[in-house]
């Protein structure tokens, strides 16, 4: 009888076939075993008709109530269908086993095992992003391939590791079986790291990679890799910028915008009305359409209002719509004293050319004016002077044309040498100032300062000569000639002084102030330093004690 059911006898050596599928029983001789040939028969039939995973109960059933070598080859074969390769190689090394040599499937199991030991296991691996895989066997040996990949290696432990620059590494243990598919899908996040911006101003806009990100500042963890950077703040110029975050990198910016350039439209509007409410009339005077003794006559003296209301408005409309975007401090100021000084320019060479053609001198300082605001405007862009820079040319102007009156006036006491001193000492002033900003850039407010001194100085020179001379100032040339060289002395010494008192002015922090200074500037507005006093004892080699007595009335630190 055989096990299960009937089959062929058991092949004869050397002739060996290759066993039905499933095997048949093996006869059996004991009568009693009903039970596990009934399993064995039901297996067969569930093998038969595809429902591997139903016959393996059946077999391992019969072979539980009677160990047979053709059970372990059918539960073999069921798992070899079912895929499972690993517990396929398992039953069937425990038939060669226990059938031992005289095993009758032995070659074509070992043949089958063979086969079977030779299928790989095969890893596919994706990730998002895109990233290299390494697999790693218990030797330290690596594979590597870019995602997706599969690997095909033989059974055994590995670790699968996935990487890609800036981003957190993954990693996982796994055991492949002979044979089997495994499928890995990985998602990895970027590096972060801490990036803080504080901007200055500290309302200013932060955009990163095109994106507002806050007002004000910015402290957060970024992914790792290039990043863009703007920083803006009303019409102060932007920073724009590129970093690289790298892992265990954090990076802080402490970002001042520059401001914008002081902005001199009003002033530039003021000064435009101004020079259109001076120049009509003194243009109307020249054509002829206006005489000479118009300020004469109280009746046509009232005709130049509505003339010098109207050239103002007219200038005033022409600065304003000239200037739709505004214009720099010291692009207006320069345009400004360039007029200025080019209608004194011309007034000058007018009167020293004849002093009675009053029509000349007009016309010439109409003409003197429009060259120096033509000047101006051709000089802005490629001088691109600062407001400091602009401030000390018109100041040099401003000193120029007060020497050159003084000078006028202290040589003889009266007007004969006024025209030719005034035009000397106005270019000397306007070339000393040119020379000057080539090689020195004072603030607007400093060269404030030094203007305030020279007039004080000069007021105060005034004064002594005023009080020193003997003869009648007023009434006698010599005492107009006294108080002219009063000015003149007093005004080179309030500039001296003036100068050495703010000699540090530019050069201090924004919201301090020196102890020792007599004048300083704290938050935009100006402090005058307070003399100081104080009383010590002092011992005296003597043994006893003596008073030391220290005062500072003023300290220049400015």
């Amino acid at each position: 009888m055989l096990l299960g059911g009937a089959g062929p006898a058991w092949p004869r050596e050397g002739r060996r076939k290759a066993p039905p599928n499933p095997v048949p029983a093996a006869p059996v001789e004991d009568p009693r075993d009903a039970a596990a040939g009934r399993h064995y028969e039901a297996g067969q039939k569930l093998h038969n008709d595809g429902l591997f995973q139903e016959a393996i109960a059946e077999f391992q059933e019969a072979y539980r109530i009677k160990p047979h070598p053709n059970a372990l080859y059918n539960l073999g074969q069921a798992y070899e269908r079912l895929l499972k390769y690993g517990e396929a190689v398992d039953w069937f090394e425990r038939y060669l086993r226990e059938g031992g040599e005289a095993a009758p499937y032995r070659v074509v199991v070992e043949n089958r095992l063979r086969v079977l030991r030779s299928l790989p296991a095969r890893i596919h691996v994706e990730c998002l992003p895109k990233a290299t895989a390494s697999l790693i066997d218990p030797d330290g040996v690596v594979e590597r391939a870019d995602t997706p990949t599969e690997f095909r290696v033989k059974a055994g432990r590995y670790t699968l590791r996935v990487t890609r620059d800036g981003y957190v590494p993954q990693e996982r243990r796994l055991g492949a079986e002979i044979g089997q598919p495994y499928f890995y899908q990985f998602t990895l996040e970027q590096h972060r790291e801490l990036v803080t911006i504080r901007p200055n101003p500290a309302g200013a806009r932060i955009f990163l990679d095109q994106k507002l990100v806050t007002t004000g500042s910015y402290a957060d963890r970024l992914p790792v890799g290039k990043h863009q950077l703007l920083v803006e703040y009303g019409r102060h110029e932007p920073y724009e910028g590129e970093f690289t975050l790298r892992p265990g990198r954090k990076i802080e910016y402490d970002i001042v915008l520059k401001a914008p350039p002081p902005q001199g439209r009003l002033e530039f509007v003021i000064g435009t009305g101004t020079y259109g409410g001076a120049v009509l009339p003194l243009v109307l005077y020249t054509a002829g359409v206006l005489s000479q003794d118009i300020l004469k006559d109280k009746n046509r003296r009232l005709v130049l209002i509505p003339m010098i209301i109207g050239g103002g408005g007219l200038g005033a409309l022409t600065g304003f719509f000239a200037t739709p975007s505004g214009i720099r401090e010291a692009n207006s100021a320069l345009i400004l004293g360039a007029t200025t000084w080019g209608g004194m320019e011309g007034l000058s060479l007018g009167l020293l050319a004849d002093r009675r053609n009053t029509r000349l001198a007009s016309g010439l300082a109409v003409g003197g004016s429009a060259g120096g605001m033509a000047a101006g405007l051709l000089l802005i862009r490629p001088l691109n002077l600062t407001p400091g820079q602009a401030a000390i040319i018109n100041s040099g102007g401003i000193w120029g044309s007060g020497l050159g009156l003084g000078l006028g006036y202290a040589l003889r006491g009266d007007r004969r040498d006024l025209d030719l001193t005034l035009i000397i000492g106005l270019n000397i002033g306007l070339i000393t100032s040119g020379v000057i900003v080539n090689h020195f850039d004072l603030s607007r407010t400093r060269m404030l300062l030094i203007d305030v001194g020279t007039v004080a100085g000069a007021a105060t020179g005034t004064l002594v000569g005023y009080a020193a001379s003997r003869a009648d100032p007023f009434r006698s040339n010599t005492g107009k000639a006294n108080l002219a060289r009063g000015g003149l002395v007093g005004g080179a010494v309030g500039l001296t002084t003036a100068i050495v008192l703010t000699r540090k002015f530019d050069k201090r922090g924004k919201g301090t102030v020196a102890r020792d200074s007599l004048i300083s500037l704290e938050h935009n507005s100006f402090k005058l330093g307070v003399p100081f006093a104080q009383v010590a004892p002092l011992p005296s080699p003597g043994g006893g004690t003596d008073v030391q007595v220290t005062l500072k009335l003023a300290s220049g630190t400015f």
